[in-house]
């Protein structure tokens, strides 16, 4: 792997406009620094939540009691992450469901621009464009999903294109997890890239963004951690809306750990569940 530039090499292919090699050791540094610190320190847990023993309890019941949901499930990963949070989030929701569930999960690791993956997602959503979906997606991936959510109008009222002429995504429901609604800590340290601009904040995309979210009809639920040192746990969530938030262990990553929490998985998938009905 080498830098070029702007231009990263990395086994014979291209990731265009990506931060640098140097800004991404420094933030890998910044983020174990942050994490050295915040593993010293005790958290109270969130009492609306139940302990962890209890969230891998229900989650155990779910496997046993399997449901066929309603709406197709859309779940969406991160920045600059090749699928494993996609993965791991896809595996818990299918435990839960019956080999029937219309699940499809969508990462964008080698995506460079929000634009590129709005396509990307509507793309996979084709054989739904008609349905509401219920949307899991995690930190960046909250972006991306309001971002597909808004129509060509709104889009170019932003200064953009929509580049695509598939519909909007229609969401009934959309779970963020750590998602960086009021914009993402990391992106305003050092050099930049397309995307983490977009992610700082006060940045027009998430002023669009928040414009067309004053009248978006779907719910939405806003998940985040303590000791979130990429996001930052008060960023989790617009202005105006309830962040569901939970208590970081020990020796565990604020943000890269809340899409395996069990506790929060487990409030996730019961409002899901609520609206369903056990598979025969």
């Amino acid at each position: 792997m080498r830098a070029i530039g702007r231009t990263i090499e990395i086994q014979g292919g291209y990731v265009r406009d990506f931060v640098t090699i140097r800004f991404v050791s420094s933030m890998i540094a910044f983020a174990i620094t942050i994490w050295l610190v915040s593993a010293c320190t005790t958290t109270p847990p969130n009492p609306a939540f139940p302990t962890h023993a209890q969230a891998q309890a229900t989650l155990k019941l779910m496997e046993a009691t399997p449901i066929t949901p309603s709406h197709p499930i859309l779940i969406l990963g991160g920045y600059m992450d090749p699928g494993f949070a996609a993965a791991s989030l896809e595996k818990a929701v299918r435990a839960g469901t019956s080999p029937s569930a219309e699940i499809v999960a969508v990462s964008f690791g080698d995506c460079t621009s929000f634009t590129q993956c709005r396509n990307r997602t509507l793309r996979a959503m084709a054989p739904w464009k008609d349905r509401e979906v219920d949307v899991i997606a995690n930190s960046m991936g909250g972006l991306v999903a309001r971002f597909s959510a808004m129509d060509a109008s709104q889009i170019e009222e932003c200064g953009r294109r929509a580049a695509t002429n598939d519909p909007p995504l229609r969401i009934h429901t959309l779970f963020t997890l750590s998602s960086p609604h009021l914009g993402a800590v990391m992106a305003e340290i050092g050099a930049s890239s397309v995307l983490t601009l977009d992610m700082r904040q006060g940045s027009k995309f998430l002023a669009c963004l928040d414009h067309a979210l004053a009248t978006a009809t779907y719910e939405l639920v806003c998940y985040g951690r303590t000791n979130d040192s990429i996001v930052g746990m008060d960023r989790c969530a617009p202005e105006g809306h309830e962040l569901r938030w939970v208590a970081t262990p020990r020796f565990e990553f604020g943000h890269i750990g809340a899409n395996k929490d069990p506790r929060i998985l487990a409030d996730m998938l019961a409002a899901i569940r609520a609206s369903n009905v056990p598979s025969p």
